[in-house]
């Protein structure tokens, strides 16, 4: 775990794991004073050279749940939601939450609002917030004021039961299975920070429900990062088209400097990822009647060629993603081509 200058703007330090996924060029310590990403006097260089995420895991059961939700998000999606957004947004924060909106509107994303002001579909309440998380969206995106172990929801009413203004670790833990799975954005203050058992952790670890990945700040947060890295993620996820963000590792890393409208040295360091890097996310697009093809039929021992067909709807499928897996013993990721080919060289089937 890596403590990074924080800079002049903000008295405290704070965790990062940029480090380990920019660390192949340039030097975090150019002046080696042992204080890490100084961003002047360092000359770090902050475009991440690899995908990188964050298991929060402290014990084999954590490596269990963990593992378990990513294998059951990729190979049992819930595709009654998986089409859908939520968006929170509070403390006059709404309009920065309709950049992510008009992003997700514009790749045809449906959205449920919860805001505190301004046109929505309810207001943003603690209650609100846990009933329409129960009604299953595949992403949540949230801008309020946020803390290590809460995020928030709002103003409180004290007249109101149920206004309480945070969803707190609590909350986390105790979501039950009629919760469903979902990837959660937040640009509020510390939700992620791992240096510490966060409120994202525990909505990760629930066995259940919560999260199956978290992109979020390890420390201040600021509304502006909707549009500058907001978006950026939800294009890079949402583009169909773009063949170069199949995995949420991909599109992370491009909102958090390459493509960020602007970039910026202290958001790419605090804004980081919990989940595995190499999920697939789902999307929106409808694939319609889906048949594979495998060429040969029978895997023999040793090295071969193995062909996948995909087509959708009778027609070949191009730019799709397919993952060839047989328990530990074999794993291999492709996409098909333009005739919907995706092929496999020196493919090894190993005795058990």
């Amino acid at each position: 775990m890596r403590t990074t200058s924080a800079g002049e703007s903000e008295p405290d330090d704070f965790t990062t794991d940029l480090y380990y996924a920019g660390c192949a060029e340039g030097n975090w310590d150019g002046n080696h004073n042992g204080i890490l990403g100084e961003d002047d006097a360092d000359g770090t260089d902050y475009a991440g050279d690899v995908w990188l995420g964050r298991a929060p895991v402290r014990t084999p059961a954590d490596v269990g749940v963990f593992t378990s939700k990513v294998l059951e998000y990729e190979q049992d999606p819930q595709t009654q939601y998986m089409g859908r957004a939520l968006l929170m947004a509070s403390s006059g924060f709404e309009g920065e939450m309709g950049d992510i909106d008009g992003a997700l509107q514009y790749w045809g994303i449906p959205t449920s609002k919860l805001y505190s002001a301004g046109p929505c579909d309810d207001r943003l309440t603690r209650t609100h917030a846990l009933n329409y998380m129960k009604q299953g969206y595949h992403m949540m995106f949230h801008c309020d004021h946020s803390g290590p172990y809460d995020i928030g929801t709002g103003n409180q009413d004290p007249e109101v039961p149920g206004t309480e203004k945070m969803l707190a670790t609590q909350d986390a833990a105790r979501m039950d299975p009629a919760f469903r799975t979902a990837i959660l954005w937040s640009c509020g203050c510390s939700p992620n920070r791992f240096d510490t058992r966060c409120v994202t952790e525990e909505f990760m670890l629930n066995p259940h429900a919560g999260m199956v990945a978290v992109v979020a700040n390890t420390r201040v947060g600021f509304s502006g990062q909707c549009e500058d890295q907001g978006v950026p993620f939800i294009n890079a996820l949402l583009d169909h088209e773009d063949t170069l963000h199949h995995h949420l590792g991909e599109a992370f890393l491009w909102s958090q400097w390459i493509g960020a409208d602007p970039p910026d040295r202290f958001h790419a360091k605090e804004y980081n990822l919990l989940g595995d890097p190499e999920l697939p996310p789902w999307t929106a697009q409808s694939i319609g009647s889906l048949a594979l093809g495998t060429e040969p039929d029978t895997l023999v021992l040793g090295p071969q060629q193995v062909v996948v067909h995909v087509s959708a709807d009778g027609q070949d499928a191009s730019g799709a993603v397919v993952c060839v897996m047989k328990d530990t013993e074999a794993y291999a990721v492709g996409v098909t081509g333009q005739y919907g080919n995706c092929v496999f060289d020196n493919y090894t089937r190993r005795p058990k």
